[in-house]
């Protein structure tokens, strides 16, 4: 009698891994491409590459998002009128003076 021997299931990544590769695509990109990764290696090809799909663009939305956002630069010219505000009101003596200040920048 022969005896037939069944081939060895292959590792199947566990639910809570595709869980978090899909949460981790949206939330962290990088993480979740790595962890779409490492899904697609263990044989559920489907999940692990669109998970790693969906960090791709997520990550490309992420990056066009900070590239596409204004250049703030501090606005000097704010900082120096408050301190000659401030000059003005420390050297004020009476109400006159401090409402002259207000009125007078």
């Amino acid at each position: 009698m022969d005896v037939v021997q069944t081939p060895p299931e292959p590792k199947r990544a566990s639910t809570g891994l595709v869980i978090a590769a899909y949460v981790c695509a949206f939330l962290m990109p990088v993480i979740g491409f790595v962890l779409g990764s490492i899904v697609a290696v263990r044989h559920r090809a489907g999940h692990g590459i669109t998970a790693t799909v969906i960090s791709g663009i997520v990550l490309i939305g992420y990056l066009a998002l900070a590239a596409s956002a204004p250049n703030q630069e501090p606005d000097y010219r704010l900082n120096k009128l408050g301190q000659s505000i401030q000059r003005c009101l420390v050297t004020a003596t009476t109400q006159d003076e401090v409402d002259a200040c207000v009125k007078g920048h």
